[in-house]
């Protein structure tokens, strides 16, 4: 499973990477864990642009009794997703990239779990992948998220600042050379309350772990090829036989690990020294 990883980097080199108009305002998060929000990926519906969009994490489906459902699904199965009632409209329809430059995954250690964190090589992706990274037609044309939903977003700008650390503190020296900006593949949905609030939630695929990850976890979070990014987020897209392989793409990723302290156990931790090495 995925169920914490960081977002360090500046809001401009989120908006270069991702084909993004507008800079986002984005503090560095050492620490995202599930009901928090996250910064996300989608396409305007009057624009055809991309735009990040901030959703809980945690899928709550649009039928859900309840907006509790959506701790139970902060992952979805790759393998899956197509037929399950949670994700199966979703995937077709509500498709997003979930922004991340790394993340975390714990190792069975006898009777304790030793948390360890994740990164993909900086010069992983290669030039053409980074260069294909670009609008197609049908993202142009695509009706892919409602003004309605956009204006629902859950999350204030309060809550969205909280836990972040200010400008004014140092990052230097807590991030290595081998880390890459990228996305994970998520789905979103909106849920209404009978009282008519609206929330914007998202979930993050899982697939089987490659072999840099599977001595560690026999799972880890899909990562999305820039190459795909516009497959991917195009809502025309519904052929699942066209869509599944987008989801096969981790087997050759090259990801560095490193063992980190226990503090990042406390989701209520979102400092630097997260993802410092340990000996």
């Amino acid at each position: 499973m995925c169920g914490r990883f960081t977002l360090t980097v500046s809001g401009l080199e989120i908006a270069s990477k991702f084909n993004l108009e507008e800079v986002p305002e984005i503090s560095p998060r050492y620490n995202i864990a599930p009901t928090q929000a996250i910064a996300s990926i989608v396409v305007g519906e009057r624009s055809g642009k991309r735009q990040l969009e901030w959703m809980r994490w945690g899928l709550i489906p649009s039928w859900a009794k309840e907006a509790k459902m959506g701790a139970k699904l902060i992952n979805a199965r790759a393998e899956t997703v197509a037929e399950k009632p949670a994700f199966r409209t979703a995937f077709k329809r509500r498709r997003c990239l979930i922004i991340a430059d790394g993340f975390y995954e714990w190792q069975q250690q006898g009777k304790q779990k030793q948390p360890y964190y994740f990164q993909v090589r900086s010069n992983h992706f290669s030039d053409s992948e980074v260069r294909s990274n670009h609008f197609s037609d049908s993202e142009v044309r695509s009706n892919h998220f409602s003004d309605s939903e956009v204006r629902s977003n859950h999350f204030s700008d309060s809550e969205v600042r909280s836990n972040h650390f200010s400008d004014s503190e140092v990052r230097s020296n807590h991030f290595s050379d081998s880390g890459a900006l990228f996305a994970f593949a998520g789905l979103w949905d909106t849920w209404q309350s009978g009282e008519g609030e609206k929330i914007v939630s998202c979930t993050i695929l899982t697939t089987a772990a490659n072999e840099r990850v599977s001595h560690i976890h026999q799972r880890m979070p899909v990562i999305m090829s820039p190459a795909a990014y516009s497959q991917w987020l195009d809502p025309e897209n519904k052929n699942p036989q066209k869509i599944l392989p987008l989801l096969e793409q981790n087997a050759n990723l090259d990801i560095v690990a490193y063992p980190v302290s226990s503090a990042v156990n406390n989701a209520r931790c979102d400092r630097a020294e997260c993802i410092q090495a340990i000996a």
